[in-house]
């Protein structure tokens, strides 16, 4: 380990101590966008099982939490816990404010989100605003998530298009960590924005010696909630007039970095590709 990495390693360890020891209490929350305008995923993660369903309570004023709806929850190598919540029947031009986690674990603070209006044509005078990038990680990232936030405003969501903590260039042991480090670290955009993924190679798996749980894209697709299918290695949606689509640049097609593990990817784009 050279020196930087080393010095990185202890600021991890040292930035999330704590988080070890929170038990089921409720982290790093994140919104994204669903196949359905009128639905949307609140995520978050624990380090251990939690005792209840996972839950969002929310309602349109603060500390008013009129709905409340549960989830989903799952888990790899018994390490790292993530809770899905839909978020339906909601209404656009509209802001919605939500705590999630539960009962009997807490809850996290109150965060809030808006819902522009998904019906309306995209125009030159009302474009889709959506920020574009890959390759972010937790060094020197801090200047990409100052200007996150300074476009965040004006935007309608992010999308991050793989190679996203770069947990795998770290050895194993901080294979977590790091992953936890870079969601603290977008505490300030990821609760309060949709925010979509896409994988990239870095999300293949830990680092050295190999965490046998970390394999296959387990923790990315895991940490993540994209639309459609069972995982987020190719999914699309509809957002105003546009038709997104978000492919796997690492497995599924021929030639591939990896192997083929999550079914016939081409099949499917050429399908989706028709039906848009």
């Amino acid at each position: 380990m050279n020196k930087a990495y080393g010095v990185v390693a202890v600021l991890v360890a040292v930035l999330l101590l704590a988080v070890s020891s929170i038990s089921a209490a409720p982290l790093y929350p994140h919104i994204a966008l669903t196949q359905n305008n009128r639905v949307a995923y609140i995520s978050y993660f624990t380090t251990v099982a939690i005792s209840d369903k996972p839950t969002v309570r929310w309602g349109t004023q603060s500390r008013q939490y009129t709905y409340t709806a549960t989830g989903s929850s799952n888990s790899y190598g018994g390490v790292g816990f993530s809770h899905d919540i839909p978020l339906t029947n909601l209404s656009q031009n509209t802001r919605y404010y939500y705590i999630a986690g539960s009962p009997s674990d807490g809850w996290t603070a109150e965060y809030n989100f808006y819902l522009k209006n998904d019906d309306v044509p995209v125009t030159s005078a009302d474009p889709v605003v959506v920020p574009v990038y890959g390759d972010m990680g937790i060094v020197n990232s801090e200047y990409t998530i100052k200007a996150l936030r300074a476009y965040a405003p004006k935007v309608d969501f992010f999308f991050h298009v793989g190679d996203i903590s770069y947990a795998n260039n770290r050895p194993s042991e901080l294979y977590e960590r790091v992953w936890d480090e870079w969601f603290y670290n977008m505490s300030s955009v990821l609760p309060y924005y949709p925010y979509m993924v896409c994988p990239g190679n870095h999300e293949d798996k830990s680092g050295k010696p190999t965490l046998p749980w970390s394999e296959k894209f387990a923790v990315y697709n895991s940490r993540f909630r994209m639309p459609g299918n069972d995982n987020n290695m190719w999914y699309s949606f509809n957002y105003r007039n546009v038709h997104f689509i978000s492919i796997s640049t690492e497995t599924d097609f021929p030639g591939s970095e990896f192997s083929d593990e999550f079914g016939n990817q081409l099949s499917w784009l050429e399908n989706d590709l028709k039906e848009a």
